[in-house]
């Protein structure tokens, strides 16, 4: 087959066909739905794909899918037409269902990550040779697969497959290098792969055990606050148990690192100005236990009052709706207090506040601002946001 009928195909990252010398970014001439069934067929391209596997992965829940699929065969037929040229037809009726041409030749990017995790599955441990192919897989895997926000349940299956098979590749890379006394080398691949997938919480493991290694012990106990954080802002958790062998060890090694007050201040400063001015404070719940504690004091000695809110998410939705959810929630919370106010999530469903109001009467206007922009979005029939107020004054 000529050069000019293969078709290289990139899913990580962005969705991108390359074909007869021209790059096309899919995204910009097909719409969610096309992108959908089109990205079945590819991931199919070797054999028939059944109506009944097209209806199941893509319209599961259509009252009609038989009509529904064979109209979005014809206008996916049509585009590809549009954007590559009418001279091959790109979708092939067959006996049951549909199938990509057999006149090109695809080469996936998924594809040749499945051959690398082949070619490792039976290493214990990586040698030199596997360690080349290994590597490779940061030029193949440049960021999460691609998927519409209507994609379905299948290709979300799917993503995380390729992410955690990728992180995994990442920290036996780690262990190789571990292994040579490479320690620079692993934090700089590591690094990398942090970049691409910053919320695997393994790859963050490796990156603070090459800090340590090399004896940035400060850089090592500030990272771990930063990602710890992060953690928390996101996933409304922070980082694992398996890590506090790694903060004992930062905690001990830093006591002997002696800093001068500039540097002090200047580490101050630059946490400081990271902080989103435009609203809140947001942090851990052990965090917020100093801060109320410190509030308590300043509320008794300077007749301050100082009020806690508590606000829970009542919802039956999957798991991963709800996260989307109270992440919206906590980006509203802190849109809605001053920056001297503080937010924490305490569990899966509550965030508690802590705020500075004349009188109690003031939590309630901050209560009613934040319930409005909530349910602007939500509706109040699948969602219920309730709340409580407590005086911090003994």
């Amino acid at each position: 087959m000529g050069s000019d009928n293969i078709v290289c195909v990139r899913m990580f990252g962005e969705f991108v066909i390359k074909f007869r010398g021209v790059r096309y970014s899919m995204t910009e001439h097909l719409n969610k739905q096309p992108i959908n069934l089109f990205q079945f067929f590819l991931f199919n391209h070797d054999r028939v794909v059944s109506n009944e596997d097209l209806y199941d992965a893509l319209w599961n829940e259509s009252k009609n899918p038989k009509s529904a699929l064979k109209f979005a065969v014809h206008n996916l037929r049509k585009l590809l037409k549009d954007i590559f040229g009418d001279d091959i037809e790109w979708i092939i009726s067959s006996k049951g269902g549909y199938r990509l041409t057999d006149e090109l030749e695809f080469v996936l990017d998924t594809e040749l990550f499945e051959d690398i995790i082949k070619q490792l599955e039976s290493k214990v441990e990586l040698t030199q040779a596997d360690y080349n192919v290994a590597l490779k897989v940061m030029d193949i895997y440049t960021g999460h697969l691609f998927t519409t926000s209507s994609q379905h349940f299948w290709a979300a299956q799917l993503a995380e497959w390729y992410r955690a098979n990728f992180a995994n590749i990442v920290g036996r890379i780690c262990k190789y290098l571990i292994s040579k006394d490479e320690y620079e080398l692993m934090i700089k691949i590591d690094y990398q792969a942090i970049l691409r997938e910053p919320f695997y919480e393994g790859l963050h493991y490796f990156y603070i055990q090459g800090l340590i290694e090399t004896q940035e012990y400060h850089k090592a106990l500030q990272y771990y606050d930063e990602i710890n954080e992060a953690f928390y802002k996101e996933l409304g958790t922070g980082l694992s148990p398996k890590f506090k062998e790694l903060y004992d060890i930062l905690e001990e090694e830093n006591k002997t690192e002696l800093l001068n007050l500039s540097e002090i201040k200047k580490d101050l400063d630059e946490n400081r100005d990271k902080q989103d001015k435009r609203g809140g404070f947001y942090c851990t719940f052990d965090m917020f236990r100093h801060v109320y504690e410190l509030s308590s004091k300043i509320s008794e000695r300077e007749d301050k009052n100082y009020y806690i809110i508590l606000f829970s998410l009542v919802s039956n939705v999957d798991i991963d709706k709800k996260t989307r959810v109270l992440n919206r929630l906590r980006d509203i919370i802190l849109g809605s207090i001053r920056s001297t106010d503080i937010c924490a999530r305490i569990n899966e469903e509550q965030f508690i506040l802590l705020v500075n109001c004349s009188c109690k009467d003031d939590t309630y206007i901050i209560i009613q601002r934040i319930s409005n922009l909530f349910y602007k979005t939500y509706s109040s029939s699948k969602y219920r946001l309730n709340y409580g107020v407590e005086d911090i004054k003994i």
